[in-house]
């Protein structure tokens, strides 16, 4: 998806019933799986979908035999209100719960909300059951408005999240729910739409390492100490002169250079592994960490409120005040075989601007590092 996009309703339909019918075999033997996530399912040769990563299943009994399980754990995003609230919950429950939220991301392509707290602006309006004006939020940023929702799939999504674990259906009401029951393709249609979709995602793969090998080769190729040497940027009298950059970059660089400059980066960046759909979301620069420290903690005093260096982590915090709620990313700067990578992640917040605010900056670590060369903004 991170690649190629949202499922179709039908689409999203034939995995959604895969996940249900691999969840009520579990339940059936007596176990929470209490981690579902997309990145826990995976496709097998013919493209049906596989559960994986039992590593916080459970038996559903609980310790005490009631039923009742108390251990607070699983995905923040995908983890039902009652386990924020440090509640006893019902282990089937909050696995359906989460399964709502990835079948909501199968149909649209994002979250629903960035937690399922009475505190998040999206789920509050879940929570005070203002569901109208929910959807209505959503079917703002997608084709045809509200028309490009189902309202059996509405229907559907409104029960499986319900604050109230008791409103949630079970998984015998979900497969007699109406759009469970809808049209889906057939499996040889199904192998035919993903084969093309693997291909796209081979290719997208296939060109990021050749862009981590012509950066291991221009990093080869450098001097020594050389800052931006051969990569068309350089820092120099606490400013980057550079073609194609706004002048507030420049403007708002100068403090935040005098800051990075004066450090010395002594620790060596930790060897970055890459898991999962990151590798998507990140950025890979021919520059050392160092320099790549200095170019985002620049960029972030370009575009955020607050930003926090926290060199001894390879570490920046930025933090944007919200109309609602602030959002906070933190930019870590590893380094793999190949490049150094900025790695992406959300601490808080909106999931929206937090995408919006990394594909600007990846789009101006692309712009300052090699004006030449079209950058890509597509995230994960």
């Amino acid at each position: 998806m991170s690649n190629t996009g949202r499922f179709t309703e039908q689409q999203a339909r034939y995995y959604f019933k895969q996940l249900i019918e691999a969840l009520d075999h579990c339940h059936s033997k007596g176990f929470a799986h209490r981690d579902l996530k997309p990145e826990n399912l995976l496709f097998d040769e013919k493209y049906n979908l596989l559960l994986a990563d039992f590593g916080f299943a459970t038996a559903m009994a609980g310790k005490d035999g009631t039923g009742r399980l108390r251990t607070i754990l699983g995905t923040d995003n995908y983890m039902a209100p009652e386990i924020h609230s440090k509640a006893p919950y019902i282990g089937s429950s909050v696995d359906l719960f989460a399964a709502g939220i990835i079948l909501f991301i199968f149909y649209t392509g994002h979250p629903p909300f960035n937690h399922a707290k009475a505190t998040d602006s999206y789920y509050n309006l879940i929570c005070m059951n203002n569901h109208e004006k929910f959807w209505n939020f959503h079917g703002r940023k997608k084709p045809g408005g509200m028309s490009f929702f189902n309202p059996q799939f509405i229907h559907l999504i409104n029960a499986m999240l319900a604050f109230d674990p008791t409103q949630r259906p079970s998984i015998a009401e979900i497969k007699a729910h109406p759009w469970y029951n809808g049209e889906t393709p057939t499996p040889e249609r199904i192998f035919q739409d993903f084969t093309e979709r693997k291909a796209a995602v081979d290719a997208e793969f296939e060109k990021k390492k050749q862009q981590q090998e012509l950066a291991r080769q221009q990093q080869a190729g450098r001097p020594a100490n050389a800052a931006f040497t051969g990569v068309g940027a350089r820092f120099r009298d606490l400013i980057i002169k550079q073609e194609g950059l706004d002048d507030i970059l420049i403007e708002n660089s100068l403090e935040a250079m005098q800051r990075v400059e004066s450090l010395k980066l002594e620790r060596t960046a930790p060897v970055y592994q890459e898991v999962g759909s990151k590798r998507l979301t990140n950025y890979y620069s021919s520059l050392t960490p160092e320099e790549t420290l200095k170019l985002i903690t620049v960029i972030a005093n370009s575009k955020c409120k607050q930003v926090e260096l926290m060199p001894e982590k390879f570490k920046v915090r930025a933090r944007i005040p919200g109309k609602e709620e602030s959002t906070t990313i933190d930019m870590s700067v590893y380094v793999n075989e190949f490049a150094s990578v900025v790695e992406f992640s959300k601490k808080e917040g909106d999931y929206f601007e937090y995408q919006r605010l990394i594909t600007e900056i990846r789009t101006q670590l692309g712009q300052v590092e090699n004006p030449n060369t079209q950058t890509e903004s597509e995230t994960a």
